[in-house]
């Protein structure tokens, strides 16, 4: 079922509005752009992002609110980073549903809460409203492979998020996190998306399907230490991130990195609901209740373990099917990293 032009600019305006108001909350670093006090690669350019978000996250990880919002958005974004790559690698996608290098960027020069609203979900809508429909491909179980290794790829950074203790090493993980979403597409970018299914014995959707559930392990791992830092010392760190959100008053990289979170929480829960139709029905609610239990990022990871695998018996038939699975042949290209 075709989504209404509405659908598409709800997400539009959504972005923009976090834009607007994020801007107050990066402007006291924005010296630390224009006038560099350190050289960290002797690059133009490069050197000064490195000192906007060096300093910006110094700021952020000195609010021990930093460890509730780290754990809750962090997951979430490797979710999301991983339903961006497997939904823009079906054969036969076009527009900027294809581009995660630019969904990527954006997330790291401003906000993933920001283009996932703004660039990657009214891209999504259009190119599901303009789907082809042809029989003899599916998707590349090797890309998805690829897939599966570049979003591990972030991991180890993740995991250095909770166990370095030293501020300096903290906010570097914190920086090469954000950073290698974009680098993580080498592992797949020049894999093929589609192939003739008589070639390949292994499902893609099943695939992709399986390593939902290692998001999912993930996600909950790190929604336990959401749990365990808020009743610490009777509730101290979630009562002063309470306190903060409704009296307003909390550093500016604080207040970013608060928004950026919700905003990313509200912007899955709104591909769910377009990804339903755009119905309330049971499944949206499953994933909201399940956002409670198992946090944003494992709600979003098990909604999409059912949702592929889903795909696997359509994927697996024959021919006159309706699905948007069914694609032509992407060009054929060589692997980067085998």
């Amino acid at each position: 079922m075709a989504l209404g032009k509405i659908y598409i600019i709800i997400p539009i305006l959504f972005g923009i509005g976090l834009i607007l108001y994020e801007q107050k909350n990066l402007e006291e670093f924005l010296p630390d752009f224009f006038d560099p006090k350190e050289s960290y690669f002797g690059i133009p350019g490069i050197d000064n992002i490195f000192n906007l978000q060096i300093s910006f996250f110094r700021q952020y990880l000195n609010d021990p609110t930093s460890v509730l919002l780290n754990h809750t958005l962090f997951p979430l974004a490797m979710v999301n980073i991983f339903i961006i790559a497997i939904e823009g690698s079906i054969p036969g996608v076009n527009g900027l549903v294809t581009y995660y290098a630019l969904v990527a960027a954006i997330s790291v020069l401003v906000a993933i809460s920001i283009a996932v609203p703004l660039i990657w979900i009214p891209a999504w809508i259009i190119s599901e409203n303009r789907k082809e429909i042809l029989p003899n491909v599916t998707l590349n179980p090797k890309r998805v492979e690829q897939i599966c290794l570049g979003v591990l790829s972030t991991l180890p950074f993740l995991i250095g998020m909770t166990i370095f203790k030293q501020d300096k090493l903290i906010v570097w993980s914190v920086i090469s996190f954000v950073f290698s979403f974009p680098f993580a597409a080498l592992f797949w970018v020049w894999y093929p998306k589609g192939v003739n299914p008589n070639t390949v014995n292994q499902n893609a959707y099943d695939l992709a399907s399986k390593f939902c559930l290692i998001l999912f392990g993930i996600s909950i791992f790190e929604w336990f230490l959401v749990l365990e830092h808020s009743i610490d010392n009777n509730f101290e760190v979630l009562i002063g991130t309470i306190t903060q959100i409704i009296s307003g008053i909390t550093y500016p990289a604080t207040d970013y990195m608060i928004v950026d979170t919700w905003g990313l929480i509200a912007a899955s829960a709104y591909w769910v609901f377009v990804a339903e139709n755009a119905k309330l029905n049971k499944k949206f609610w499953k994933f909201i209740g399940q956002s409670m239990l198992c946090g944003p990022g494992g709600a979003l990871a098990l909604y999409n373990y059912h949702r592929y695998s889903e795909m696997i018996e359509t994927d697996s038939k024959n021919s006159t099917s309706s699905s948007r699975l069914r694609y032509t042949n992407d060009n054929e290209r060589q692997p980067l990293i085998s």
